[in-house]
């Protein structure tokens, strides 16, 4: 509970030390006094965004202090174990917007303020009656009724859920990289069998072309020498030129009349034949050992390795043969991971598969405790609004199914108030203002012990109640705080009568002063909230009644 409150430059706040000594304290003052500006500076220690109109003016820097001792409505331990001297809280909010936070006298984050503060103190205001419209908070007030057995159901819901879901992302993760791996490498199968098939080295590409260059002269020359050949030897269908000379070479013999003469041309005709056969066979000797259809094919078979080489380098996108075989290299790997992740991905997918069946389970199991409990909260809530006078209205808890399941189950709560008339609706719409009040009073004194906050500030939470409704709203308050530490910010003198310590808020010049009113300024007090005048004897008589009659006027006279 809150022990001690220091407010320093907050909005119209010079100095203000606050020390709460009972349970059910009350901060009275007339409009515009500055009692809302405790309100901001809790606001602000608690974690709130730092504004610099929240600053005095003329100040640089505003300070709030806090200290906390063990909270006596429940089992919770202080950090430092020791109760008699609590906890201290700080928050220094700067005129440039920056802002420190200290936890016992040390430096902390403005995070873990708040996490300090979360447990600790919870701030109602007229406006937290729209909270009654949030699905989540409702959903958390229900919960709040179902025990440890729906708290530990919920948290495995929860569990499993996120176990489903990070399946499913990791899943997911991995499909998304095995497509890109897919997407990279697509033609890699191909490029890795060119590989295998052909066997480049790094420098084959200009070997196969001085090759191709080579077989293509060979080719050249073949083809010359065929031609010659032929012109010498002739075919099937022609004769050649040894055919002629063996034809007409003796006849030329013939053309000598000399004897001698003829034996010497019969010679030279025989010795010609002779050199053009020798000739020919010299030529054929030397003539190439393949065929050019041979050579041909060898061409054909090289440009084709050239071509399946060029092709790989287009479909991995390298310039390099040993580019070429670097990728190949990677994208095996690649394909290897694919594979190997196959396995792991059909493993994940059983796993989530496995997760949401469990968390879909143990959300049936979450449906019918909510639904218990909702009917728990239902009971409690309406049982109180009969001791707030307010037997007109009945309040029900809606419990809708949801199609998906969610992290936090798969149904959604909703408060209704229905009238005796029959009319049913949103809480907002079926209740006047005070009535949400007393609707929302109702709701935490419902709530088990341990979900309420060690300290609740009600921020005019009474607005709109008068007469014996604003007498049942302070029994109500002054129950609570036998559970809670309340602080109220009221003009409601019924109620401000109930409380164990008074503090009254006035404005002294340009500065608001706090104190705490000893017995005979604090019937001045309420006199004034009663009619308007601190003198009016009728209403000192009336807020001395109201005193006599608290259980608690005793101390208030001490």
């Amino acid at each position: 509970m809150l022990l001690n409150l220091k407010v320093k430059d907050i909005g119209g706040i010079n100095s203000a030390d606050m020390k709460f000594k009972r349970n059910f304290v009350v901060v009275t003052g007339e409009s515009g006094t500055g009692k809302s500006s405790l309100v901001r500076a809790v606001e602000l220690l608690s974690g709130r965004r730092a504004q610099t109109d929240f600053i005095r003016y003329g100040s640089q820097s505003s300070v709030i202090e806090a200290v906390f001792i063990n909270d006596p409505y429940s089992d919770k331990d202080l950090t430092n174990k020791d109760n008699k001297k609590g906890i201290t809280a700080v928050r220094e909010i700067f005129r440039n917007g920056r802002s420190k936070s200290y936890l016992e006298n040390k430096l902390c984050s403005l995070t873990d303020l708040k996490s300090f503060m979360f447990s600790r103190i919870t701030i109602q205001s007229q406006f937290a009656q729209l909270g009654l419209l949030d699905p989540d908070k409702q959903l958390e007030l229900v919960d709040s009724c179902g025990g440890k057995v729906l708290e530990t159901t919920c948290s495995d819901v929860s569990f499993f859920f996120k176990k489903a879901y990070d399946c499913d992302r990791r899943a997911r993760t991995m499909k998304a990289k095995q497509r890109e791996l897919q997407e990279k490498y697509k033609q890699a199968e191909e490029v890795i069998s060119i590989l295998y098939s052909v066997k480049p080295e790094h420098d084959s590409e200009r070997k196969w072309e001085k090759e191709i260059s080579e077989l293509q002269t060979a080719i050249c020359q073949n083809r010359k020498k065929e031609s010659l050949i032929s012109f010498f030897k002739g075919n099937e269908n022609t004769s050649g030129l040894l055919d002629s000379l063996e034809e007409y070479a003796p006849q030329l013999q013939d053309l000598v009349t000399n004897e001698q003469d003829k034996l010497k041309a019969r010679s030279l005709s025989d010795s010609l034949i002779d050199k053009c056969n020798e000739l020919m066979k010299l030529m054929e000797m030397n003539h190439s050992l393949h065929t050019t259809d041979e050579l041909e094919q060898q061409i054909d078979e090289t440009e084709k390795k050239v071509g399946m080489v060029r092709k790989a380098k287009r479909m991995a996108s390298v310039e390099t043969i040993n580019e070429l075989y670097k990728y190949a290299e990677e994208a095996g790997k690649a394909l290897q991971r694919i594979r190997e992740s196959n396995s792991a991905l059909s493993e994940l997918e059983f796993q989530g598969k496995n997760f949401r069946k469990k968390a879909s389970e143990k959300a049936m199991d979450l449906r019918r405790l909510r639904k218990e409990a909702a009917s728990i909260l239902e009971n409690r809530v309406n049982t109180q609004l009969k001791d707030l006078a307010m037997e007109h209205l009945s309040f029900n808890v809606n419990l809708n199914e949801m199609d998906k399941l969610r992290e936090k189950g798969a149904e959604q709560v909703d408060f209704s108030l229905k009238t005796n008339e029959g009319f049913s609706g949103s809480v907002t719409k079926i209740a006047s203002g005070g009535e949400l009040s007393r609707l929302l009073l109702a709701i935490q004194l419902s709530l088990p012990g341990n979900q309420l906050p060690e300290t609740v500030i009600f921020d005019e939470v009474e607005a709109g109640l008068g007469g014996r409704a604003a007498v049942l709203a302070g029994y109500k308050l002054k129950e609570l705080s036998s559970r809670s530490q309340v602080i109220l910010i009221t003009h409601e003198a019924s109620i401000a009568a109930l409380a164990d310590q008074h503090y009254v808020v006035y404005k002294l010049n340009e500065n608001t002063v706090i104190y705490e009113p000893p017995w005979d300024e604090r019937i001045s007090e309420l006199a004034r909230m009663l009619s308007g005048d601190y003198s009016l004897e009728e209403a000192r008589q009336h807020a001395e009644k109201l005193l006599s009659e608290s259980s608690l006027s005793t101390t208030g006279k001490n």
